[in-house]
């Protein structure tokens, strides 16, 4: 029996241990442990499970495992008997305290380290949930076209194109979400293609996505709650609203107003008399009858009666 080996052997029965119970508290198969205490090194799998199991085995018995390995070595290459080892009853308590303290810094760097593997896996995988793209430009007011009421519709069964969630692994620029609070005629174009067109059913959630820009028209927007690109956007409108909006990838874009109509000219006025056309010669003036005296002659007047 090597030095090693009766180092081990020696600090086994000391304790009144079994093969049995190191081999549990260890996990090493016990015909292993029983070549260590004998010397036998060539039962074992290979050199690097020598130095483990002699590692291990010799902190279980509270040896200095690494001191242990540091003797075998030494024989390997000098092929001198191992000197002994200082018994484990040898150690001072400063010794101890050390090792207590770097398996706690050990055991606590363990779990830091698990700690940030999670974390930055549920963030990872909390990412690749979400859309890419974040709302970049304000709302700004568009046409709107005057409130009528959404039962006026007929409702009609969803078209290809709206879904209830986003499916995994697409992330396109433009993604638009829609919850529906109440019924509300909607019609949904993507790209120039129409993808939605009817009356979704109360508490319902349709998602579209697109390349470039999703224009969506409601007839009720108090009936609507948006989310563009993950970011909630809310309702665009009031009840009975009809509004029109357009999505690109920069945000909500402005939607094109008609433009105004031009200002009334103000007709010339007509002038009092119309023109005198000088090839007609104008009619002759008519004068005007003289009037006769209302008093009678008086008698006795010249030019009177007699």
């Amino acid at each position: 029996m090597d030095t090693i080996g009766n180092m081990l052997y020696t600090e086994r029965r000391k304790k009144g241990l079994e093969i049995v119970d190191a081999e549990q508290a260890t996990g090493i198969r016990g015909v292993y442990l029983q070549a260590l205490e004998q010397g036998k090194y060539e039962v074992l799998p290979g050199e690097v499970y020598v130095k483990g199991f002699i590692r291990n085995y010799g902190n279980y018995l509270e040896l200095d495992g690494a001191h242990l390995v540091q003797l075998y070595s030494n024989s390997l290459t000098t092929g001198a008997p191992t000197p002994a080892a200082p018994p484990a009853s040898h150690k001072t308590k400063s010794d101890n305290s050390i090792q207590r303290v770097l398996n706690k810094k050990a055991l606590s760097t363990l779990l830091v380290a698990v700690i940030l593997i999670l974390s930055a896996w549920s963030l990872y995988s909390w990412q690749q949930a979400q859309p890419q793209k974040n709302i970049t430009a304000q709302e700004k007011p568009g046409t709107q076209a005057k409130p009528i009421s959404a039962a006026s519709f007929p409702a009609s069964n969803s078209s290809a194109g709206a879904t209830a969630t986003l499916p995994p692994g697409i992330s396109r620029p433009v993604v638009l979400s829609a919850r529906f609070i109440d019924r509300c005629w909607t019609s949904v174009i993507a790209d120039g293609k129409t993808l939605y067109e009817g009356i979704p059913q109360n508490g319902e959630t349709l998602t579209w996505d697109a390349e470039r820009q999703i224009v969506v028209n409601f007839g009720n927007a108090g009936a609507v709650e948006l989310t563009f690109n993950g970011q909630p956007v809310g309702k665009i409108g009031e009840r009975g609203d009809v509004v029109v909006k357009t999505f690109t990838a920069k945000g909500l874009a402005a939607t094109p107003v008609a433009p105004a109509a031009p200002a009334e000219t103000t007709t010339p006025a007509l002038p009092a008399q119309p023109p005198v056309n000088p090839s007609i010669p104008a009619a002759p003036a008519i004068p005007e009858p003289k009037t006769q005296p209302s008093t009678p002659p008086v008698p006795g007047a010249p030019g009177g009666n007699r």
